[in-house]
C-alpha cells in the first residue's frame, strides 16, 4: 500500500519534532553543561509528567466526542458537544494548573517551577489540538501545530539557552512558541475563547478517560522515571552525562519507531479485525524491526558511547564507562516489542490489562533504582530501563491470553536478539585490539550479517505460514 499525502502529513508531525530534537541537543548540552543540562532533565521529566496528569485524561474525550458529533445530522453538533464536553474541561484543569503553578513557584521561590507548570499546562492544550486534527483527519493542521508547539521547543529553548537564560530561559522559550502555536491553532480547530468556560467534569467522562490517561502516563513514567529516580543518588554532574547518554540512544531509535509506528500500526490493527493469519505476519516483522532497530546500538555503544558523548557534548560529558547506554539500547528494544504486541490487548479495548502491564513496568523501573542507585550510581538508571521494559513486554503478551501473540512475538525477537548477542561478546573481546570507532563498526556489520543469517534460519526451521 502506498504512502498517501495524509498519512504523510501525520508521520511528518512526529518526524520533524523529533528531528530538530536530534539537532538541538547536542548544542543545549555543550552550551550548559553537565549540571545545568542534569537539571534540565529533571525539569523536562517533570514538565512531561504534570502534563500527563493534568490533561492526558482530557484527550481521549476529545477524539470520542469529536467522533460522536460526526455521526449526528446537526451540523453544528460537533461545535456543541466539543463546547460543553471538551472545551470547558481543559478550561477548568488549564485555569487550575497555571495557578498552582504559579503559587508553588513563589511559595518555594523558584522561577523554573513555575515556568515548568505553566509550560506543561500549554503543552497539554497543544495535545489537544493535534488531537482534534487527527480526529478530523486535517493533516495540514496537525503538522503545523505538532511542529509548532513540539519542535519549537527545543528550538525555542536552545535560543533562550544561547541568550544566557539557562534552564527556566529553556522553559519560557518553551512556553512562548507554544502560546504562539495555540494562538494559531486553537480557531482552526473552530475553538474559540467563549468555548472555553470552565466546569467540572463529571464522573462520567472521568471514568471513561481515566484508565486511557493512566496508560499514557505510566508510559511517560516508563521513559522519565529514570532520570526522576536518579536525581536522589547523583549529583547533577552524572545526571547530565546519564541524560545526554540516553538522549542519544533514544532519539535515533524514536525517529525509526515514529515511522514504523505511524505507518503499520493503523494496517495491522485493521488486519487483526479481517485478516489475522496475515497480521500474525505483520506483527512478527514489525517486532522483529522494533527490536532490531534499537539492539543494533548495543554494540555500538558499548564500543564507542563514551567518545559520542564526549563528540556530541564536550569532554565535560566523558565518562569512563557508557555501558549504561548499551543498557538503555536494550531497553528500548523491548518498549518497541511491547507496543506491537499491545495490538491485541487495543484490538480488544482491554485498557485495565495494558494500564497494569504499563504499571508494573513503572514499579519496577524504581524499585531497581532506589535498589542499586546507591551502589551503581547511573549504570541503575540503564538497568532500570532495561527492566522495566522486560517486565512490561512479559505482561503485555502474558495478559493478552492469545498464544499467538506469544509466538509471533518470541519469533521476532529471536534473530535480532542472538544476533546483538554474538555481536556484543565479540565487541567485548575486541575493544582492546583497535580503535573503538571501528570496533563499533565491525560489531554494527557483525550484527547486520548475524540478524539475516539468523532470521533466514528461523523461517525455515519454523514457518509462519
Amino acid at each position: 500500500m502506498r504512502w498517501s499525502g495524509p498519512t504523510v502529513a501525520f508521520s511528518l508531525g512526529r518526524l520533524i519534532p523529533a528531528a530538530i530534537t536530534l539537532l538541538a541537543t547536542p548544542i543545549v548540552a555543550r552550551l550548559l553543561g553537565p549540571a545545568d543540562y542534569g537539571d534540565l532533565a529533571v525539569a523536562l521529566a517533570v514538565s512531561a509528567a504534570v502534563t500527563a496528569a493534568l490533561l492526558g485524561w482530557c484527550e481521549p474525550l476529545v477524539v470520542r466526542e469529536l467522533a460522536s458529533a460526526a455521526d449526528g445530522a446537526d451540523p453544528g453538533a460537533r461545535a456543541r458537544r466539543f463546547r460543553r464536553v471538551v472545551g470547558g474541561n481543559v478550561a477548568s484543569v488549564a485555569l487550575a494548573g497555571t495557578a498552582v503553578s504559579l503559587l508553588l513557584g513563589v511559595a518555594i521561590g523558584s522561577e523554573i517551577v513555575a515556568a515548568v507548570g505553566i509550560a506543561s499546562v500549554a503543552m497539554g492544550v497543544s495535545m489537544l489540538v493535534t488531537g482534534i486534527a487527527r480526529a478530523e483527519g486535517r493533516p495540514g493542521l496537525f503538522l503545523t501545530v505538532a511542529t509548532l508547539a513540539v519542535g519549537g521547543r527545543p528550538a525555542a529553548g536552545t535560543a533562550a539557552v544561547a541568550l544566557g537564560f539557562g534552564v527556566a530561559g529553556y522553559m519560557w522559550g518553551w512556553l512562548i512558541l507554544t502560546v504562539i502555536a495555540l494562538g494559531w491553532g486553537l480557531p482552526r480547530a473552530h475553538v474559540h475563547l467563549r468555548d472555553l468556560r470552565p466546569r467540572m467534569p463529571r464522573i462520567a467522562e472521568v471514568r471513561y478517560a481515566a484508565p486511557l490517561s493512566g496508560v499514557a502516563l505510566a508510559g511517560l513514567l516508563l521513559q522519565v522515571g529514570d532520570r526522576l529516580g536518579l536525581r536522589l543518588f547523583v549529583d547533577s554532574h552524572e545526571l547530565g552525562r546519564y541524560a545526554l547518554g540516553y538522549a542519544l540512544t533514544e532519539i535515533g531509535v524514536s525517529l525509526a519507531f515514529q515511522v514504523l509506528h505511524v505507518r503499520r500500526f493503523p494496517l495491522l490493527l485493521e488486519d487483526w479485525r479481517t485478516r489475522r493469519e496475515h497480521a500474525y505476519l505483520a506483527l512478527r516483522r514489525n517486532v522483529m524491526l522494533a527490536t532490531g532497530i534499537a539492539l543494533a546500538l548495543v554494540p555500538a555503544t558499548l564500543a564507542a558511547g563514551s567518545e559520542a558523548m564526549s563528540l556530541v557534548g564536550g569532554d565535560e560529558f566523558g565518562v569512563a564507562n557508557a555501558g549504561f547506554m548499551s543498557l538503555v539500547a536494550a531497553g528500548l528494544a523491548l518498549n518497541g516489542a511491547s507496543q506491537w504486541a499491545a495490538v491485541d490487548l487495543q484490538y480488544q479495548r482491554r485498557t485495565s490489562a495494558w494500564l497494569a502491564a504499563s504499571g508494573a513496568g513503572v514499579v519496577a523501573n524504581f524499585a531497581v533504582i532506589f535498589a542499586a542507585g546507591p551502589s551503581m550510581g547511573i549504570a541503575a538508571g540503564g538497568l532500570a530501563t532495561l527492566v522495566a521494559y522486560c517486565v512490561t513486554l512479559v505482561l503485555v503478551v502474558a495478559l493478552a491470553r492469545n498464544p499467538d501473540v506469544w509466538r509471533v512475538t518470541l519469533s521476532g525477537m529471536v534473530p535480532p536478539v542472538l544476533a546483538c548477542a554474538i555481536a556484543t561478546g565479540g565487541v567485548a573481546a575486541a575493544q582492546d585490539a583497535a580503535s573503538p570507532v571501528a570496533v563499533a563498526l565491525a560489531g554494527c556489520l557483525a550484527y547486520a550479517a548475524c540478524w539475516v543469517g539468523i532470521d533466514a534460519a528461523v523461517r525455515r526451521l519454523r514457518p509462519l505460514s
